[in-house]
């Protein structure tokens, strides 16, 4: 088969799909790329959801969403390359989410929250204020929404940062064959469970940290596999797109055939297939498109922030009509505003040195 190969990992050989991963960082640039463009495909698709678009092309736009596996695989990566290059105590690598994640991500709730007060743009409480600023809405569906529905998103980040350092240590304590078939193994448990308890369609049971653990550790094996000179990457761009029609196909089916249990189960196809796809991107598009996605690489935290707030202003003063060229002016807005809010933020914390 064409998707599947050898990784040479020391003492033991795993058969994973190389070619999707190998070549995931094959130079840097495309981790910048990788990033900007899944947080691009993600913000299209919740742009596109207000719409309201008639099947089959609101189905196929959810495709955009699965961006989402490929953002914390790029979160795993990058956490553990960096740790292993800088060896952080905890006290210090808190000190840098708190500064550079935390901060921004409240800030952009405090002034959701604050427009709110005036313009009913989103549904607001101390309550759901609080969930926030506390983190305690990863453990309340009915605010685990709030300000942004997006911002789900944070919780599942911000439990990651908590174990981080758990994950260090199993790293160091088991063979990295051993490390990434115990994430998916627990994965697939949490799944079962959930699917199991019937709680498949709330967002703190399908979004809990431990349903994307292995995608999570998948990425903190390959910065190993990196740092330790073992990867390799010899695959052309026509084994990417095969192997992503063939994964993303068998996502698609998965979650139109089994509904909310089927999507529980299909995100090692959403990612493999997704992945695939963005790399052939990568390979085969203009340099100009590449150089467009690796800069808005550069900001696209920010930019999944504020989305939501510009959508969500837009559509309140249009009334809830809207049309497909104000949602290619929110685009744009979007992408400005968070563009300079990056380049604001950062200054701030190097003047002060947050």
């Amino acid at each position: 088969m064409p998707c599947l190969n050898i990784w040479n990992t020391g003492s033991k050989n795993i058969f994973y799909p190389s070619h999707i991963i190998g070549s995931l960082i094959q130079r840097f640039e495309i981790i910048t790329f990788l990033r900007g463009y899944s947080i691009f495909t993600i913000v299209v698709f919740h742009l596109l959801q207000a719409l309201k678009l008639d099947e089959p092309w609101n189905a196929l736009i959810q495709f955009g969403g699965t961006g989402v596996h490929l953002f914390f695989l790029l979160s795993g990566f990058g956490l553990f390359y960096s740790y292993l290059n800088r060896q952080p105590k905890p006290a210090t690598f808190y000190r840098h989410k708190f500064s550079r994640i935390y901060l921004p991500y409240i800030i952009v709730v405090l002034i959701s929250a604050l427009i709110a007060l005036f313009w009913p743009v989103f549904e607001g409480s101390w309550y759901a204020l609080g969930g926030h600023i506390f983190l305690y809405k990863m453990f309340d569906e009915r605010i685990i929404g709030s300000y942004g529905y997006q911002l789900w998103f944070m919780s599942t980040l911000f439990q990651f940062y908590l174990v981080f350092y758990i994950l260090v240590a199993l790293e160091k304590y088991l063979s990295k064959a051993w490390f990434l078939s115990f994430s998916v193994f627990i994965s697939l448990t949490w799944a079962m469970l959930v699917w199991w308890l019937g709680k498949e369609d709330l967002r703190i049971w399908n979004s809990f940290f431990l349903h994307y653990i292995w995608e999570f550790v998948l990425g903190m094996v390959m910065a190993g596999w990196l740092q330790e000179g073992k990867m390799k990457q010899n695959f052309k761009s026509g084994h990417f797109l095969l192997t992503g029609v063939i994964f993303c196909v068998s996502y698609a089916w998965m979650g139109m055939k089994g509904g909310a249990s089927g999507q529980l189960f299909n995100d090692y196809f959403a990612l493999l297939g997704y992945s695939s796809i963005a790399i052939f991107l990568y390979k085969v598009l203009p340099k100009s498109f590449v150089k467009g996605m690796v800069w808005m690489g550069g900001f696209s935290f920010a930019l999944y922030l504020w989305h939501m707030l510009i959508l969500e202003i837009v559509k309140y003063t249009q009334g809830n009509e809207v049309q497909l060229y104000q949602m290619a002016l929110v685009l744009i807005i979007s992408v400005m505003v968070s563009y300079f809010y990056n380049k604001w933020f950062t200054r701030i914390i190097q003047k002060y040195r947050i």
